[in-house]
């Protein structure tokens, strides 16, 4: 018979003792059970090869291959086993999360979890945080790295329509016979311009006060609402009027060599950038992007006429943030998602760790308005180089390690009892130091991250609840007249903020969780990371649905 061996050196006694049952047969002796000299025995119809009891033995091979076929009892053991483990590291995934919100300690049946012991190079947990990200190689060779939360909005993009709006920076249309455009992409590397050649033209390019003001206003209604480099008072006084005094001086001191008010490239740069923006977001101008466009080669002219490395001020550090929004309008109106932003920003970044921003300025005794501008530049420029680095998977220049500067002040509105409450940008800027900081460091760190550190930066980023004066979503129609464009912003802002941290940390184990051979997300030991991404659709969903005519203009 096939697969079984008979012994040969057995005598015909012995065979014919076992056939009758009288001694245990040779498959029980091999495996050493007990046999209950049945024919066949129990013990092998329990292991299904009842066909070679009482004198037959499996073939080793044969025998595993027996004991683990399909539908086999130890199969079937095997199974179970394996369900109830995977329910068991569901339950305590479960179990952290809660535990998490109400003390910072490990629960006590977690402290010498079994599962929860698994040493770090788990090759389950390896092949979802151990992620190089994505190398994308373009048509001449040239090579752009997008870590592993990246989005699919940067990852993905057309070079033709990169290459057309590189055309459309460089040379507008428009008096495309002006030298503006030769020297506006000297930026950062070309040598300084001399001043005296092209401060008569700049000059001339200025709006009209009227315009000038219009356009402020219409960057500080609808950007500054969200990002705000350098406040509006600011920018009237040390840029903007600066810059008309000394047109006006140029225009009636024609026998000055130089003008009384001295000219500031870069401080004329934030102004002339700022008129982009302002441009590019007027609602009631058609055409918008010819004006944007010349305002913004004259901020670029400006900037090549101090160098970068050499002689910058924060003036620097504020016009390249805000030439870095310029391409991220610019690009997504182009439908091109590439673009120089994240590098632009790290520059502005480091010129701003060479100027001392990281460090708090009230150790040096200056006055508090100096004080009060450089805290709110260094965190807004934090904040915005954060989200573009988890955007594109990039690393950024800043570590909380190296920073003291405090935060700003920033005043919210009152609450029932008269108590001042927490502004907008002020509850921003502490839950980028205090949470958002260590997501995108442990996040973009080279080394795998482990399943129970993901869960922890979960249970932080939830910790920081948005307070109720800045989360304020329509219930009921009559809610709509009491809320303000700000107010609405606002809560978009904030939700879609901690939405993007949520995503990013648990992107790989959503990935990983929809994989399962269960086909039941639910059902994976990454269950915890498929219920952020629902929750944070839903409360995008509760948002976009909201009756926008009902709030204030």
């Amino acid at each position: 018979m096939e697969n079984v061996i008979i012994s040969e050196q057995k005598s015909k006694t012995t065979i014919s003792r076992m056939s009758r049952g009288l001694v245990a047969c040779a498959e029980c002796k091999r495996m050493k059970l007990k046999c209950d000299k049945k024919v066949p025995c129990s013990s092998c119809v329990r292991r299904e090869c009842s066909s070679i009891c009482p004198t037959g033995i499996l073939v080793s091979r044969q025998a595993s291959r027996s004991l683990l076929a399909e539908g086999s009892p130890v199969r079937r053991s095997q199974d179970v086993i394996d369900g109830l483990r995977e329910r068991s590291l569901q339950l305590e995934d479960a179990l952290a999360i809660a535990h998490s919100h109400i003390s910072k300690d490990v629960h006590p049946l977690l402290a010498e979890s079994p599962q929860r012991g698994r040493p770090q190079d788990d090759s389950e947990v390896d092949k979802v945080t151990e992620v190089l990200g994505t190398l994308t190689v373009g048509e001449v060779g040239d090579l752009k790295y997008f870590g592993p939360s990246a989005i699919a909005e940067h990852v993905y993009q057309s070079d033709s329509t990169e290459d057309k709006l590189i055309s459309a920076l460089v040379s507008p249309q428009q008096d495309s016979g002006s030298t503006i455009e030769n020297f506006s992409t000297r930026v950062p590397l070309g040598p300084p311009l001399s001043m005296e050649s092209f401060v008569s033209t700049i000059l001339r390019d200025l709006p009209e006060k009227k315009r000038a003001w219009a356009l402020c206003r219409s960057f500080y209604e609808r950007y500054a609402i969200s990002s705000m480099p350098i406040q509006q008072k600011e920018l009237a006084q040390s840029y903007l009027t600066p810059m008309y005094r000394y047109l006006e001086d140029s225009s009636h001191d024609n026998n000055l060599p130089i003008p009384s008010t001295p000219f500031r490239p870069h401080r004329c740069a934030v102004g002339f950038f700022t008129f982009a923006l302002g441009a590019w977001l007027d609602l009631n101008q058609e055409h918008y992007w010819v004006e944007a466009d010349r305002y913004f080669q004259i901020g670029m002219l400006c900037l090549s006429m101090q160098s970068l490395f050499y002689s910058p001020e924060v003036a620097s550090v504020e016009a390249l943030f805000l030439l870095t929004y310029y391409h991220e309008l610019r690009g997504a109106a182009s439908t091109s998602t590439t673009s120089p932003s994240w590098t632009i920003l790290s520059l502005a970044s480091k010129i701003s760790q060479g100027l001392g921003l990281h460090r708090d300025p009230a150790k040096w005794n200056l006055d508090i308005a100096t004080v009060q501008h450089r805290r709110w530049l260094y965190w807004e420029l934090t904040t915005m180089e954060l989200f573009l680095s988890l955007g594109t998977g990039r690393p950024t220049s800043n570590k909380a390690s190296y920073v003291d500067t405090e935060l700003p002040d920033d005043v919210g509105p009152t609450d029932a009892h008269g108590e001042l409450l927490e502004g907008f940008f002020r509850w921003k800027h502490a839950a980028v130091r205090d949470c958002y900081l260590d997501v995108a460091e442990t996040l973009l760190a080279a080394l795998p991250v482990k399943y129970e550190v993901v869960l922890e930066l979960d249970r932080k980023v939830r910790a920081k609840e948005i307070p109720a004066h800045l989360n304020r979503i329509i219930i009921n129609a009559e809610d709509g007249p009491n809320l303000t464009l700000p107010d609405f912003m606002h809560t978009c802002i904030l939700g879609v903020v901690r939405s993007m941290v949520l995503l990013a940390i648990h992107r790989g184990h959503l990935v990983e969780a929809l994989k399962d051979s269960s086909g039941n997300p639910l059902k994976s030991r990454y269950a915890p990371s498929f219920y952020p991404v629902i929750e944070q659709h839903l409360g995008s969903s509760k948002v976009t649905m909201q009756p926008k005519d009902d709030f204030l203009l």
